[in-house]
């Protein structure tokens, strides 16, 4: 019986964190980190997924022409679909 491989990611401090991401350019401060927003979440991750795959915002914002067909009612979704692409972006 084989077993699942372990991984092992290492702990970083506050400021470890801020500055390995500040090295990414994307700018965060310790507090930031300690007393997290939301928007200052969705600023990171969107900066982490531009580092990792080039996506920009902007990209993740244009839903595909598709699934404006789809939807009925795209007015009732344009703000969500941004939160969407972005979340699938992750």
């Amino acid at each position: 019986m084989s077993r699942a491989p372990q991984y092992s990611f290492p702990m970083l401090s506050p400021e470890e964190t801020v500055s390995c991401l500040v090295e990414l350019q994307i700018p965060v401060t310790v507090d930031d980190l300690l007393k997290p927003k939301a928007a200052t979440a969705k600023r990171i991750y969107e900066g982490l997924i531009e580092h990792c795959t080039g996506t920009t915002q902007e990209e993740l914002s244009q839903p595909k022409a598709s699934a404006l067909f789809a939807l009925p009612n795209y007015a009732l979704h344009e703000d969500s679909i941004p939160v969407i692409m972005t979340l699938r972006a992750l």
